[in-house]
């Protein structure tokens, strides 16, 4: 019998960093492959504020029109496939946006290309 708990907290800095990065005016979205209560978890350490999150399943749900719409006026999007990163990174450099992307595994590299 036993307990394992997997722990892996946000860096000291990404707090001020996405700060210093709102007040010059470059709009921070977090794509998540991790679930809902992870990512909300993960935003409100680092300080962004937790308004509607997008899942997979609701872009599984919308066409290519809802998809650019929400891409653009949401912030948190969680449990995203690879692919439905790559799509929304796509839709945003669609409409324009210029797009830069961290990703620290296989799942972000559609998304990075």
């Amino acid at each position: 019998m036993g307990y394992l708990v997997f722990l892996d907290p946000p860096k000291e800095s990404a707090k001020e960093a996405l700060k210093t990065l709102k007040d010059n005016g470059v709009n921070v979205k977090i794509l998540s492959g991790d679930n809902e209560a992870m990512t909300r978890s993960i935003c409100n350490q680092v300080g962004i504020q937790n308004e509607k999150v997008i899942s997979g399943v609701d872009i599984e749900k919308m066409n290519d029109e809802e998809i650019s719409f929400v891409a653009t006026n949401n912030n948190i999007f969680a449990k995203l496939s690879p692919n439905q990163k790559t799509i929304l990174v796509s839709h945003l450099r669609e409409q324009y946006h210029s797009v830069g992307v961290l990703g620290d595994g296989l799942n972000n590299a559609g998304a990075i290309k």
